[in-house]
């Protein structure tokens, strides 16, 4: 036992479960339905369900329950996800669990009652009778982390109906047992007959005063006056002589009673051991139970879950078991639920009614498929004539020579020659014969003189043989001969297409091929003589497809055709030449120019960062049907050399006029300095030719002399300044 619980516990170590304790065992319907529908619900791979019978009726010592409680912390080593008690018994038992190991756990106790016994003590001791032995559920589950789902005794609504099936009733006898569940029903059985019933007698059946062959004697000796109702019959070993009675009661006692037994609680409805009652059944309790169970694990605590009654009650009774003891079902009405109620007309013969139906279906499906039948041959018939007239109207009018042929074969199995047996129109028209001439007889004996006819002995099938036939007219014909078996043994299909026409066109095909071919040569040499980058834009997908194979540049590292998205190729383009460019494309797109020639710089689509000059051109490719553009078709020319040489250009010319303005002002101040010695010269020759004193004339030579060679030095000057500006530099001799 050791070995199997440890087993147990290494294998739910890592898995969350939910643990049901039924207070007994599973064998009532009641808890083992309530078990199913949790296990059916909550079960999964990473989650199950777990079920122990504690037994409590059986336990007579509170050594015993510790031992229980031990058993249960030995084999649950992790603690359960959510603990559902079946009966207030197995609560008690557990309940010091859940003050230190179990502390907090959520808890659901079903089938609970309005109270349960004080202490554990009087509950092992089956001390139920005097003052104070009870306490009410919530002051005794107060603190916990728990929730109750009640099965209330609906004894008044209970008797009511053994009222209304047996008018004659005149006494409730009660069999239950020693327990306490037992005891609080006796009470509530009690109460009600003094208080709503006074006029009905009770007996109370127990398994505290009589024995279970003293029950059923007794129960044999009541008459239709005794409305019987039956709660529970568990005898310990030590109380009963006849264990198979004790335990197999809920199956025999029906047949040792004349009135129908009735119960508070669904017991075994559907095997007729009992009549029924007034009360919730187990599935309608089950899902009240699987709904609370949930709600806890959606993470509401289970102190925060009201309290809540498992369903609504209603009357649920045995058609068998009331017509078994005399009692006619249909005396009562409204809101019932009855199980095994007897076949109808239908039901019971319903084998009869499906077989002798499908009998009569079959007979009419037969009648129909026969009639079916002479329809479809009709049809056949007609679409067969149907066939053979436009077989032999596709035969006539196919644009290719037809015929159908019967092989005759030698001793050694080869074609030696061959019957027609079809022929089209057009072979008549080109072997110029009728098919009157050759139908039915042997190609050695046809009336036909015709060179193609030498191809009409090849056997083999399935394959084109192409040949040339030269015409009467020294035309040249080009045949392709197509040989098929028939569905018919020895008999073949031909086929004479006449391919001349297509040999022609592919011929014109293949010049314009090489002549496309040669285009395309000249057109990649233009492209790589201009360094083109051709483009199309798709403006409905929004693509740009372009190829660089033609460019050589520094930045574009690879050569091939790329695809761009219409985003990427906007943000290529220099942010400054941008909205040049998109109303360029507006002015195109919207027809108010035919072709956009535009500078502009953008960069290579391959990680640079340094833009690049180029030139575009472009114009609309494809329209849709309203006109508007949808491909545009264009090419970028690289110009950053003309670009760049342009600026150099530019800035030799900005140069040259600074120089040209700075030898403008030099040249006005030589002239200024040059007249100066010039005038000075000129005036003092004229004086001097008019001075006869010699001291003058010896002065103003002088000063001639003096403005000479300043002029000389002046213009020495500015030859040398030429020089300079010219690069020329004198030689030093």
């Amino acid at each position: 036992m050791g070995v199997y619980v440890l087993g147990f516990a290494e294998n739910t170590r890592g898995r969350e479960y939910i643990l049901v304790l039924s207070s007994i065992n599973f064998n009532e319907a009641w808890a083992n339905n309530l078990y199913q529908n949790i296990l059916d619900e909550f079960s999964s791979p990473g989650f199950h369900v777990e079920a122990e019978e504690l037994s409590i009726p059986m336990m007579t010592r509170i050594e015993e329950v510790e031992e229980k409680r031990e058993y249960l912390l030995s084999r649950y080593l992790k603690p359960p996800k959510v603990v559902v008690f079946i009966g207030d018994p197995a609560w008690l038992v557990c309940q010091p669990l859940f003050d230190k190991e179990w502390k907090d756990i959520p808890t659901v106790i079903c089938y609970s009652r309005d109270s349960m016994p004080r202490n554990l003590e009087n509950f092992v001791n089956k001390d139920f009778l005097g003052e104070g032995k009870f306490v009410l559920t919530e002051v005794a589950t107060a603190g916990y982390n728990l929730t109750v789902i009640k099965q209330p005794f609906y004894v008044k609504n209970t008797i009511d109906l053994i009222r209304r099936l047996q008018p004659e009733v005149k006494k409730i006898a009660l069999i239950s047992d020693d327990r306490y569940i037992s005891a609080m029903v006796r009470e509530e059985v009690c109460g009600v007959l003094e208080k709503d019933f006074p006029e009905l007698k009770l007996d109370l059946l127990t398994s505290i005063d009589i024995s279970t062959e003293k029950l059923l004697d007794t129960l044999m000796g009541y008459s239709r006056e005794v409305g019987i109702i039956y709660n529970s019959w568990f005898v310990g070993k030590k109380q009963s002589e006849s264990h198979y009675l004790s335990d197999n009661l809920q199956k025999i006692i029906y047949g040792f009673v004349d009135a129908p037994v009735f119960t508070l609680t669904e017991m075994d409805m559907e095997t007729g051991a009992f009549a029924g009652g007034y009360f919730i059944s187990a599935s309608t309790f089950g899902k009240v139970a699987v709904q609370t169970i949930q709600q806890i694990l959606d993470g509401v605590p289970a102190r925060n879950v009201e309290g809540r009654i498992g369903g609504e009650p209603k009357v649920y009774l045995n058609y068998h078991h009331l017509q078994h003891h005399g009692v006619d079902p249909n005396s009562i009405t409204g809101d019932v639920v009855f199980y095994q109620v007897p076949p109808n007309f239908y039901q019971l013969y319903k084998e009869y009614i499906i077989i002798g139906l499908a009998f009569i279906i079959l007979l009419g499906a037969i009648g129909l498929m026969r009639f079916h039948v002479m329809c479809q041959r009709r049809q056949q018939r007609q679409r067969e004539f149907q066939l053979l007239s436009q077989y032999r109207k596709l035969v006539d009018n196919m644009p290719v020579i037809y015929i159908r042929k019967q092989l005759i074969f030698d001793e050694e199995g080869n074609v030696v020659d061959f019957i027609f047996r079809d022929v089209n129109n057009l072979f008549e028209e080109v072997f110029h014969c009728t098919r009157d001439r050759v139908v039915g007889k042997r190609l050695s004996e046809a009336d036909v003189d015709n060179q193609l006819l030498d191809y009409m002995m090849d056997k083999e099938s399935g394959r084109i043989t192409s040949f040339v036939f030269p015409e009467e007219n020294n035309k040249i014909r080009y045949y392709d001969k197509l040989s098929f078996p028939s569905s018919e043994k020895n008999f073949m299909d031909v086929f004479f297409i006449d391919r001349t026409e297509e040999y022609l066109v592919s011929l014109k095909m293949k010049e314009h091929q090489v002549s496309l071919e040669a285009l395309n040569r000249r057109y990649e040499l233009v492209l790589g003589a201009t360094r083109l980058i051709p483009w199309t834009w798709n403006l409905l997908n929004k693509e740009i497809s372009y190829d660089i194979t033609y460019v050589t540049h520094g930045y574009c590292k690879t050569k091939d055709s790329r695809m761009m998205t219409e985003k990427e190729g906007i943000m290529i383009v220099h942010q400054d030449d941008r909205v040049r460019m998109h109303n360029a494309y507006l002015d195109l797109y919207y027809d108010r120019v035919n072709i956009i020639r535009e500078e502009h710089r953008s960069l290579f689509w391959d990680g640079t960062d340094e833009y690049v000059w180029f030139e575009s051109f472009v114009t609309v490719g494809d329209r849709d049907g309203e006109g508007h553009p949808t491909l545009l078709v264009g090419g970028s020319l690289l110009i950053d050399e003309r670009k760049k040489m342009e600026e150099e250009l530019l800035k030799a010319k900005e140069a040259a006029e600074i120089s040209n303005h700075l030898k403008s002002a030099f040249l006005a101040n030589m002239s200024h300095e040059i007249r100066t010695p010039l005038n000075a010269i000129v005036g003092f020759s004229n004086v001097l030719a008019y001075t006869e004193d010699e001291n003058e004339r010896q002065e103003y030579i002088k000063i001639i002399e003096n403005n000479n060679t300043l002029l000389l030095q002046l213009i020495g000057d500015i030859l040398d300044l030429s020089k300079i500006e010219a690069i020329v530099s004198p030689k030093v001799c």
